[in-house]
């Protein structure tokens, strides 16, 4: 494994605060009861009982798993099975109860008998994820309503479809939260990080975890982008996260939305992780459908505009066995920002590939990477290249283009506010600076290029 500038491996701990309940999100599920997430064993293929650690064969994408375990039941109790990130089905004494997923699994009136019955969890095995996308919770009980832990929240205005958000057991209301929003991979949902060592860790460390949904395999790229912008902004309204703790995450597809993001709205991070995700993309290929032209393709390429990221750390994690995303992808784009002196980590595992349990094994280097840094907010230097009208602006600087298409500057304020210069542009009419967020001297700035406009 190779390191490049490792940081100590400490979380985002908080101390508890006062119980969860000041906002809108709740799901109907066992509260209280028997924890039996305990004692539950894996058939795969129909085999015989076993670990839930299961070996894909070959040539193989997924395979069927059944997950059991004995549980005696009571008159009134309902049986919570937990959240997945697949559709499952269950069966108790091998009669059907149900279709489920992805998302909580809840039975309220099971038919278990006293003495125990055999309930069995069907669903599918990835060779990403290599055992259940379940979280291996299971409860019996009586149904209430839960505030914390993983929930649904409803379409917001602003948003096309329903968010994830998980809420730690201990949320103070008047202290702002840190948030960490996970955009999820490939083929899959906002579920994508049901089980994963990042929602673990967040739940015991009192950090909001916000998992938007990316409107199918749209590489985070155009209505994705919004979907998950407007997300941070719903839960923002309903939540009190503070603004300069909210870091940007992802793997595979979702790595590659991290940096995009993050790179085309740099004054909305902290900082920004990207597990194998891509840097630059191609016309053809499997994103043709998404990135149809050269144009699109740029547009979508964080390497193109990685000097944004003058004030984003951002932490790049790849596995050199990785055969889905070179792991070029990610020693490009590190190259690049040590060549612009950019804050930066990158981790090359020689041991692993396209797989969740890279995240899960290098979760806590992220959460300690998240815990170094706060958003920067006034800024002396703001370099800004921009492929469309809506990334135009960043922090106080906001650039009028001379024509349509790309635009580039790179603006600085002397120490003392009473200057400014324009280091480089391109494609440049007018430069507008936000005189009330800059960092501008209280008699403001006496030597002012003619291209650039001092806003009050």
């Amino acid at each position: 494994m190779q390191v490049l500038r490792q940081v100590p491996l400490f979380a985002l701990l908080l101390a508890p605060g006062t119980q969860a309940g000041a906002h809108p999100f709740a799901a109907r599920d066992v509260v209280g009861g028997e924890d039996i997430s305990t004692g539950w064993t894996c058939r795969v293929q129909g085999g015989p009982p076993g670990p839930c650690e299961v070996a894909i064969p070959a040539g193989r994408r997924r395979v069927r798993v059944s997950i059991e375990r004995v549980v005696a039941g009571a008159p009134g109790q309902g049986l919570s099975l937990g959240h997945f990130a697949t559709a499952t089905r269950v069966a108790i004494d091998g009669r059907s109860a149900g279709r489920f997923g992805p998302g909580l699994v809840v039975l309220e009136t099971p038919a278990l008998a006293p003495g125990g019955s055999v309930v069995a969890i069907e669903t599918w095995v990835s060779s990403y994820r290599r055992r259940p996308a379940w979280d291996g919770s299971a409860r019996i009980g009586p149904i209430g309503q839960r505030t914390t832990g993983l929930l649904e929240a409803s379409v917001h205005p602003g948003t096309r479809r329903p968010y994830l958000v998980q809420v730690p057991d201990h949320l103070d209301e008047h202290r702002p939260s840190p948030l960490v929003v996970a955009l999820h991979p490939w083929g899959v949902g906002p579920w994508a990080y049901v089980g994963s060592v990042l929602l673990r860790r967040a739940a015991a460390s009192g950090i909001v975890v916000l998992m938007p949904d990316g409107l199918g395999n749209s590489l985070w790229v155009g209505d994705a982008e919004r979907e998950a912008l407007a997300a941070i902004d719903a839960l923002a309204s309903q939540i009190s996260i503070d603004p300069d703790r909210v870091y940007l995450f992802g793997a595979s597809m979702g790595g590659a939305g991290a940096t995009t993001i993050g790179y085309r709205h740099p004054d909305r991070f902290a900082a920004v992780a990207s597990f194998f995700g891509d840097s630059l993309y191609s016309v053809g290929g499997y994103t043709s459908a998404v990135l149809p032209t050269e144009e699109s393709v740029r547009a979508a390429s964080c390497l193109l505009f990685v000097e944004n990221a003058r004030h984003l750390p951002t932490l790049l994690v790849h596995g050199r066995l990785d055969a889905t995303s070179s792991p070029l992808q990610s020693t490009r784009l590190g190259d690049r920002l040590g060549a612009l002196g950019f804050a930066h980590d990158l981790v090359m595992r020689d041991d692993r590939g396209h797989e969740a349990r890279l995240v899960d094994e290098e979760t806590e280097r992220m959460l300690a990477f998240f815990a170094l840094h706060r958003r920067v907010t006034r800024p002396s230097r703001v370099s800004l290249r921009s492929s469309d009208a809506s990334t135009r602006s960043a922090y106080w600087l906001r650039l009028e283009p001379s024509r349509e298409g790309w635009v580039w500057a790179d603006v600085e304020i002397d120490a003392s506010g009473s200057a400014v210069r324009v280091l480089g542009s391109e494609n440049v009419r007018r430069i507008l600076i936000d005189g009330s967020r800059a960092p501008l001297g209280s008699v403001g700035p006496t030597t002012v290029p003619p291209s650039v406009t001092i806003l009050p």
